[in-house]
């Protein structure tokens, strides 16, 4: 049986990526690779991880497709669950996050652009309340 081991994400600079959602979103570094081409973030049971270029490069042929801040974002969501999501909101916005709304358009969730510091990138990232997701049919 096939299980789901992490989602990778291919960024311009892996130490800055996962520096931006730890002071973001508060979630720890679980390791980066020495030459620092690869690392991931504590999420439990699976991990989100950040590749660099050119480990994109190398292993998918005609390699892939950097995107930025005024890009259309991309067909993913990453999705953090929390109990508060107006703090945990105010958090990733205090750390230079960028809300794609004005206000969320469920009261449950809402979304923020990681954009801080060097990253400068557009990944769509959802906080959901606790027991507010994929699984429990509430999407």
């Amino acid at each position: 049986m096939l299980r789901f081991g992490y989602t990778a994400d291919y960024v311009t600079d892996v130490d800055a990526t996962l520096a931006c959602y730890e002071h973001a979103f508060g979630l720890r570094r679980r390791f980066i690779t020495p030459d620092g081409a690869y690392g991931e973030l504590e999420t439990g049971k699976t991990a989100l991880g950040f590749a660099s270029l050119a480990v994109g490069e190398a292993h998918i042929p005609g390699g892939v497709r950097p995107l930025a801040l005024g890009d259309t974002p991309p067909a993913l969501e990453v999705a953090l669950v929390t109990d508060d999501v107006p703090a945990a909101f105010a958090r990733a916005v205090e750390a230079g996050a960028a809300p794609l709304a004005d206000r969320p358009a469920r009261p449950l969730m809402a979304a923020a652009a990681a954009a801080t510091g060097p990253v400068k990138k557009l990944l769509e990232t959802r906080l959901l309340v606790e027991g507010y997701g994929a699984g429990d049919g509430n999407r």
